[in-house]
């Protein structure tokens, strides 16, 4: 993935500032966090200071973002858009991996795009409970947790998914329709990847 700043120069600009620290917040953690190309325009982009403005970066990506749409590659940083209540779409069109607990909290989101998506990490949708079809055509592996509390969720359809981890699918009491279309599920980490599901 190219890189266009380390959040920790000495040069960082109070945007990024405020968006690695809501980041560390919710990880809980005190890491080096890089951002991708695109992502500094995208920031400057926001609007702070018109009618519908935020207070800050962090209510704006925690209340008012409702759309997130990248073309950048590589794989997304963990715990980046968790807890965006309002998010409801996500296009992601070059990105690989997902970070872990990406979206996790995102309780509107109802609209997923990830042509490109191998691996679904730990926790990457853990209760997005508007979330209903999900469809991935390049996904391998389905980490632990990654669709857990997803309460609507009806459809999944996983292509070619050869890992299905731990409570990957617990407590998705409407899921109706699940694919796998790898000739094997190579390995299914354990009974409860669909604990409480029908």
């Amino acid at each position: 993935m190219a890189l266009l700043k380390i959040v920790d120069e000495e040069k960082l600009d109070e945007n990024l500032a405020a968006i690695a620290n809501t980041i560390r917040e919710k990880s809980g953690t005190e890491g080096t966090l890089a951002f991708p190309l695109g992502f500094t325009s995208a920031i400057e982009a926001i609007d702070l200071a018109g009618p519908n403005k935020a207070e800050s970066l962090d209510q704006y990506l925690t209340s008012q973002l409702t759309e997130y749409t990248s073309d950048v590659a590589g794989t997304a940083i963990a715990y980046a858009l968790r807890g965006c209540t309002s998010l409801t779409s996500v296009t992601l069109t070059e990105l690989t991996a997902m970070g872990v607990y990406m979206f996790q909290g995102c309780t509107g989101l109802k609209f997923v795009s990830m042509p490109k998506i191998k691996k679904i990490s730990t926790g990457t949708f853990y209760t997005c409970e508007a979330l209903t079809d999900v469809h991935l055509p390049s996904t391998t592996e389905i980490g632990n947790q990654s669709f857990s509390d997803c309460s609507a969720l009806e459809r999944f359809d996983g292509y070619g998914a050869t890992l299905v981890g731990t409570s990957a699918f617990r407590r998705c009491a409407a899921l109706q329709t699940l694919i796998l279309r790898s000739a094997s599920v190579a390995k299914l980490n354990d009974v409860n990847a669909f604990d409480s599901t029908p």
